[in-house]
Formats: C-alpha cells, sequence, structure tokens
C-alpha cells in the first residue's frame, strides 16, 4: 500500500505542508474541497473501487505513467519544482539525443 501523504519539498516553507497523494471529496457538501475524504472510513469501497477502475483503464490503454515518470516532450516550456514564484524563469526541455 502507498503512503497517503508525501512531502512537496524539504525546504521550511509552505512548500513543507503535507499534501495528500490522494484525494476525495464530497463536492455537494464541501464544494470548496477543503475536506478529504480519502482516508474516512466510509468512503472505503469507493475509494478502492476508483483505484482498481484507474488501474485497469491505465492499463488498459497502456498508460506510460505505469513505467514511472514521463519526461517533458522536447521543446517543452516548464517550472523548476523548486521555484516560489511564477515571475522566476522557465526551462525548456532539451532535445532527445539519437546517438548514432
Amino acid at each position: 500500500m502507498r503512503p497517503n501523504v508525501f512531502y512537496l519539498h524539504s525546504h521550511d516553507s509552505w512548500r513543507d505542508r503535507p499534501v495528500a497523494a490522494e484525494h476525495h471529496y464530497d463536492l455537494f457538501f464541501d464544494p470548496a474541497e477543503l475536506h478529504n475524504l480519502i482516508d474516512d472510513e466510509t468512503c472505503h469501497a469507493v475509494a478502492v473501487d476508483l483505484r482498481d477502475r484507474l488501474q485497469r483503464w491505465m492499463e488498459e490503454t497502456a498508460d506510460p505513467l505505469l513505467d514511472g515518470p514521463v519526461p517533458a516532450p522536447p521543446g517543452a516550456e516548464f517550472n523548476d519544482p523548486d521555484q516560489v514564484s511564477p515571475g522566476e524563469p522557465t526551462h525548456i526541455a532539451a532535445p532527445v539525443s539519437r546517438g548514432r
């Protein structure tokens, strides 16, 4: 079983707050998504069903995430995960080397 919480970064800031790896909200009674119910025992069957359905769908579609993180495609512009402001410079993914 995977842990339900991970830490964004190892710095002393807002990035240190624990963030659930999975989220499940009652959007009728909690439209602001303030109370994560993923570990609530009353939602256990729903969480298991959703996990199973997602796993099956990922396998049926050969989702590349099953093999681990997917790198950014060549030329993609992205932010550094350690950035603290959207005003910081972005990065461009390098082209894939063909090594011939």
